[in-house]
Parts: C-alpha cells; sequence; structure tokens
C-alpha cells in the first residue's frame, strides 16, 4: 500500500467504525416506525405549512394523521406545477417554509411531456446525503474489505440549466459530489469534473481512464444498464485506452473543454507494464471491466427489470456480488438494502411520510390510507410520499410488493412504475408521452381515428427497445422497410422530444431505435370492441390503450403476412 493509502486508512478508521455502529442501529429503529412515522409527518408538517400550498390547504390546524389525510387530496406533479413555476421564479415560500432554503431543482421526465423540477432545500438534501450514509453503513459493514480501496461512480452535473430567478436544475448527486470533503473524495476513482463532459461515449471512456489505474472494489450506479453501456462503450476502444495508459495521456478523441483537459491529464503518467498487461488480457474480444479491476461489489438497482441485467453484469464485470442501492427517486429516498443480491429493502421511515394504497384499488380512492406497519407480506401497493420538497401525499406511481417487516418497518421492493407508465431501463415512459409523439408523427396529435391502430410495446434485447404494433388496414405503405424505417425514425425522434429520459437513454445507448411492425388487418380494432363490451363505463369513456408495460405483451399478436416475408 502507498504512503497516500497508509494515511487514508488511518484517517479513515475512526469513520468506519462510526458507519459500522450505525448499520447496527437501523433495525433498532424499526422497532419503533410506527412513532417514527407519526413524528415525521408532523415535523413535515409543521416545516413547510407556511408555505402557499400549505395555507391554501390549513396545514397549521392539522391534528394528526387522519385529519391530515381528509385536508390534502392525493397528489401528482400537476398539483404542484404552478407552484414549482414560482419557485422557478425566485419564490421559494410557493412550496417550503421559512426554515427551508431552496439549493436547485432535480430534473427527471414528467407523464405530460414537461420535465418536471423537483425543489431541493436544505433538509431534502440533508435527508439526501443521510440515506447514502445508510447504505454505505451496511455496505461496509458485510464488506469491510472494501472500505480501504476505491469506488466507481459517475455523478450528473448539478447545473444543467438555470431558472429565470437563477436556480441550478440538475441532478442531486452532481451537487452532493461537488460537497464531499476530501478524505471522502479520496475514496473515488474519477474526478467529480468528469460528469460535464457532454458527449455520453467520451464522459464513459473517460471515466474509465481516469480509474483504470485505481484499485476499485466498489462501483455503484443506479441503472445497470448504465453498467453495461459503459462496458460495452470502453470495449470498443481498447486500442485507444491501452494507448493512453502506455503514453499517459488523456485521447484527444474525447471532447471536453480545454480547462477541464488539462485539470484531467495533470495527475497521468506512462504506465507501460500496466498497458501491456492489458494488451495481454483484451487480446481476444477488447477490454472489459473484469480484465482492468478486482471488483468485489456492484450496487445498482435490481428491483422489476434492472433484474435482468443481472447475467450481462456478471459476464461483464465478473463474478462480483450485487447489492441493490434502493428504491430512490428525484423525489426521495424510500428503502435502505441490508443485505446482498435481493431488491429487498427496509421502509426509509426517516427520511419521508409514507402512505400505501392496494394496487387494486388506487382509482378513487380518497380519505386516509394505509401506513407502514399495517401492510400485509406478499401483497402489492402503490406508495404515496409526503416529502421536506413541500409535497403531501404524492403518487409517485411507484408499485411495490412487501416481502416482510424489521420491527414495525416493512420491507418493501420495487415492482413497476403505475399501469400506464413504462420503464425498462429508467426512462418512464407514460402512455401520454406516446399519444403525444404519434400525434407529432401523424399532426394529428392523437386524435385521429387511425392513431386508435397503434400500440407501443416494451422488448427486452441488447439493447431493449419498443416496438409499435400497427393495424395492418390503417397505413398503406406499411410493408416496405423503408416506409417503416420512416417511421420508426419518426416516432424515435418525437419520443426523444417529448421525454427527456427516454432521450436520455437512446443517447447513452441503453434504449434501441423503436421498431414498427405491421399486424393483421383489424386486429386491434376487434381488441377494443371485445374490452368494451366487457368495461362497466360507458362507451363515450372508453379509452384505447396506446402503451403496455409488459416486456413482450405483443408477442402473441397476429403479424401481417406480408410485413413478415418483406422481414425474411
Amino acid at each position: 500500500m502507498s504512503i497516500l493509502g497508509c494515511l487514508r486508512k488511518a484517517l479513515s478508521l475512526p469513520y468506519l467504525r462510526y458507519l459500522v455502529r450505525a448499520a447496527d442501529g437501523l433495525e433498532k429503529r424499526g422497532l419503533r416506525a410506527e412513532e417514527i412515522q407519526l413524528d415525521r409527518l408532523k415535523s413535515l408538517i409543521e416545516r413547510n405549512s407556511s408555505s402557499e400550498f400549505g395555507q391554501a390547504h390549513g396545514l397549521k390546524g392539522v391534528e394528526g394523521y387522519k385529519d391530515f389525510a381528509e385536508r390534502i387530496p392525493i397528489t401528482d406533479y400537476e398539483s404542484y406545477r404552478p407552484y414549482v413555476e414560482r419557485m422557478a421564479e425566485g419564490n421559494s415560500s410557493a412550496l417550503l417554509g421559512r426554515e427551508e432554503k431552496l439549493q436547485m431543482f432535480a430534473l427527471t421526465s414528467g407523464t405530460t411531456g414537461q420535465p418536471k423540477q423537483i425543489p431541493v432545500g436544505g433538509t431534502f438534501l440533508r435527508n439526501y446525503r443521510r440515506g447514502w450514509k445508510k447504505i454505505a453503513s451496511r455496505v461496509y459493514k458485510d464488506h469491510p474489505e472494501v472500505w480501504y480501496r476505491q469506488i466507481f461512480q459517475l455523478a450528473s452535473p448539478a447545473d444543467d440549466y438555470r431558472t429565470s430567478g437563477g436556480i441550478p436544475c440538475g441532478a442531486i448527486s452532481g451537487l452532493t459530489a461537488q460537497m464531499q470533503n476530501r478524505l471522502v473524495r479520496s475514496h473515488y476513482a474519477v474526478p467529480p469534473g468528469v460528469c460535464n463532459i457532454g458527449d455520453t461515449d467520451d464522459r464513459y471512456y473517460t471515466a474509465v481512464r481516469m480509474a483504470i489505474d485505481k484499485d476499485v472494489a466498489l462501483i455503484v450506479t443506479a441503472s445497470p444498464a448504465t453498467l453495461v453501456s459503459i462496458a460495452r462503450k470502453v470495449q470498443g476502444r481498447s486500442e485507444e485506452l491501452i494507448r493512453d495508459v502506455r503514453d499517459g495521456t488523456l485521447s484527444a478523441k474525447c471532447e471536453m473543454p480545454s480547462e477541464l483537459r488539462g485539470e484531467l491529464s495533470a495527475g497521468l503518467r506512462p504506465k507501460a507494464e500496466l498497458a501491456r498487461k492489458l494488451e495481454r488480457r483484451g487480446a481476444d474480444e477488447g477490454l472489459l471491466p473484469r480484465d482492468y479491476w478486482r471488483i468485489s461489489l456492484v450496487s445498482c438497482w435490481l428491483g422489476g427489470t434492472m433484474g435482468l441485467y443481472i447475467p450481462q453484469l456478471r459476464e461483464l464485470y465478473g463474478d462480483v456480488v450485487l447489492r441493490d442501492i434502493g428504491l430512490l427517486a428525484s423525489e426521495g429516498r424510500m428503502s435502505i438494502p441490508l443485505s446482498d443480491e435481493t431488491p429487498d429493502g427496509m421502509l426509509d421511515i426517516d427520511s419521508n411520510f409514507y402512505e400505501f394504497i392496494p394496487v387494486d384499488q388506487m382509482d378513487g380512492w380518497t380519505g386516509p390510507a394505509l401506513l407502514g406497519h399495517e401492510l400485509e407480506v406478499g401483497k402489492k401497493y402503490f406508495i404515496l410520499l409526503t416529502t421536506p420538497s413541500g409535497f403531501f401525499r404524492y403518487n409517485i406511481s411507484d408499485v411495490v410488493e412487501v416481502s416482510g417487516y424489521v420491527g414495525g418497518a416493512p420491507m418493501i421492493r420495487f415492482l413497476n412504475k403505475g399501469t400506464r407508465i413504462s420503464s425498462i431501463v429508467g426512462e418512464k415512459l407514460s402512455e401520454h408521452n406516446v399519444v403525444q409523439a404519434i400525434g407529432r408523427v401523424y399532426g394529428a396529435d392523437g386524435q385521429n381515428d387511425e392513431c386508435f391502430d397503434v400500440v407501443l410495446c416494451p422488448q427486452w434485447g441488447d439493447p431493449p427497445f419498443y416496438r409499435l404494433n400497427i393495424d395492418g388496414g390503417a397505413f398503406n405503405g406499411l410493408a416496405n422497410d423503408k416506409a417503416r424505417d420512416r417511421l420508426a425514425e419518426g416516432l424515435d425522434r418525437a419520443l426523444m422530444a417529448v421525454n427527456m429520459e427516454y432521450k436520455s437513454k437512446r443517447k447513452s445507448d441503453r434504449l434501441g431505435t423503436v421498431q414498427v411492425r405491421a399486424l393483421a388487418a383489424g386486429y386491434l380494432a376487434e381488441c377494443d370492441r371485445r374490452k368494451m363490451a366487457r368495461s362497466v363505463t360507458a362507451r363515450s369513456q372508453f379509452k384505447h390503450r396506446y402503451l403496455h408495460t409488459e416486456l413482450g405483451a405483443d408477442k402473441d399478436f397476429p403479424v401481417l403476412e406480408s410485413s413478415e416475408q418483406s422481414r425474411a
């Protein structure tokens, strides 16, 4: 171990001991989950009751949970958009109380096509950082060997743009990376500035270039699709990478500001011996992460469709231990994983207040819901969040399953987004997005009768993609490959235009381009007729389904014969 490594080890030991003690306290707090949650609700109401939203809903007069649930209806982001817009202009009191200072807006995709700007105040930020410390405490208790080695993690920029009121908008991970002290920062193999490289391929390449000679033990990211993409992108640039290692350079092909290039290049040194080792290891198929790092643990989402990436992770990164990072969104953290190889996590009872509604009872639910200690093991629920951001009873559209309890705190696992939202790799594509995109392609805004003869379905692949199924009798020329390719490209562009997360995943090749398939004439219309016949609602209220959320839901759809022949 180097002198710097020995010094870091000595300085880090007290903090490691602190984390281990903190890990031991999580189960103890679970025993008091009901009490902690009700105290949390009281605190959140008191903190933001003076906001414009709080005053409009009489939050200062709330007495207990039932009173709270009767005053505040179930909300979604559109309930808060007018308040957020005023915050963006500089009026933080629209959603936050007097004690809260707005730090930034976290960006994520919205179901209506407009990005969501999630307010990040001081309390939210403290909870966010505390949640990651809880994660770290469990990891380092179970895997103390990784503490003295390096972490590979890519943050995203905290300041993509500014609102009219000068508030930065971006990713919370970028802000917290800027706030790390030197001791904590010394454990990370990728310099924070790498997140400011615009091109995805160059950002991935540079991150690995900066970390390739480090003793990386732990890799952390949200989506495993990102890890697969990093591995594949860098594999295709193996010769370039080996040359950089040998010469002590950072490839001129990577586009970045000259100041950042100088900052990143300053510490690079030629390493001929390492370059020779890498050349031997990557001789056959190019370099993979298992060739240049001795990885012990990969931490990422394992729930829902993310679990499908596990075989690829082990192929690319070696026989590693997998640890979920917990149920986490821009709106807040919801769970803390306690063990390896499972998507289950203990409800993060300290960060937010949670309510739960059974999945089959969500429509039309009013009044009080179920609290964490009242759930049934094996049952599925939607989560409602009350957060330090000033969101109350917020339906985040996440469906979770309860797998057990730690005291009164449920263990939950993420299953999927709501019934009209698809998220293979985190794109959160809503049916509204699909209707918007179809409207852009056909100039009908989803209202033309012909647009009822389409449905989009997610497909598993390398990478995953979406397939647009079109009734063969609705559009002429779809048996022609060129016509379908034009339609696929147009819809792909439209989906990127209405959903920022879809665009991000497409640009980084975590999602493949849309594919188009013609179905037997009249099939989709007949499906709708059968559904209308079974529906208890009036015919005028029936809505055609433009998006299926289950992978391969269209596998049994009858394909137009000429369509199959043209692809043969």
